[in-house]
């Protein structure tokens, strides 16, 4: 389970590391003046930098006239860091609300009771008290049970301070006659939130909802919309193996998160 743990913490890190990066551009593309834009990349071009070689290329070219560069683009740089600042903070806002959010929705997706509705006989509650223990847990987790699914599984929600397992229907159907199966499938459960990895696990969720939507589909239309439709077809050209590299890391990126 801690593996769990890790891994949602670096893709929070990925996804943070991506809007940084992405968020920006996507705001001057859509605020910048072609005009300015254009005789900015003028200066690059007349410094001697090739627009199709690796940004450690044209650093090391950009450094044959420092100061002449740095004169040119500053006349027509375009700086939008408090708007891309301002998006970036409505994007933390957005997954923090959708990480609040996502235990009710849980909830409220699936039809569930509370596992006296179901084990009316209590068999089953010795059976958890035990795996509890087993799991060794300081907060007993609230069990529920969606009689609707024929599934034989179980999901572990909820806050730190409120756990919830939800069971499927299922799942208790065959707890007498798969008993070994019934306990590892709940001590699994259980063993999440023993490890505390529910909350990153939503914060993951919530961040990468978010992040699909408010950045990287608006980035990946303006890398398109500069890729192919954007200006003279020589400036495409000349950007264009650039522009395409950048939309396959996005594609990338998906493909990775699926």
């Amino acid at each position: 389970m801690a593996g769990t743990t890790l891994r949602f913490a670096l893709l929070l890190a990925l996804l943070v590391a991506a809007g940084m990066s992405m968020i920006p551009r996507t705001v001057w593309h859509l605020l910048a003046s072609p005009e300015k834009a254009g005789l900015e990349a003028a200066c690059f071009l007349a410094a001697g930098i090739d627009p199709s070689v690796s940004p450690s290329a044209s650093f090391v070219q950009s450094q044959r006239q420092p100061a002449a560069l740095e004169e040119c683009t500053a006349r027509f740089a375009q700086d939008f860091t408090a708007v891309s600042v301002s998006v970036g903070l409505v994007a933390l806002a957005a997954a923090f609300t959708v990480h609040r959010l996502l235990p009710l929705w849980r909830t409220r997706r699936h039809k569930v009771v509370p596992l006296g509705v179901v084990d009316v006989h209590g068999r089953l509650r010795p059976l958890l008290d035990e795996l509890v223990a087993v799991a060794a847990l300081n907060r007993v987790p609230r069990f529920v049970v969606d009689p609707a699914s024929r599934a034989t599984g179980a999901v572990a929600f909820g806050r730190p301070s409120r756990p919830v397992i939800r069971l499927d229907g299922g799942l208790v159907v065959t707890a007498d006659s798969e008993r070994e199966r019934f306990r590892a499938v709940v001590l699994h459960e259980l063993a999440h939130l023993h490890h505390k990895d529910i909350d990153i696990t939503y914060a993951a969720v919530a961040m990468w909802r978010v992040f699909l939507v408010l950045v990287l589909l608006p980035w990946t239309a303006v890398g398109l919309d500069v890729l192919l439709l954007r200006g003279s077809a020589e400036a495409r050209g000349m950007y264009a193996p650039f522009n395409t590299h950048a939309q396959v890391l996005g594609g990338l990126l998906v493909l990775r998160r699926v």
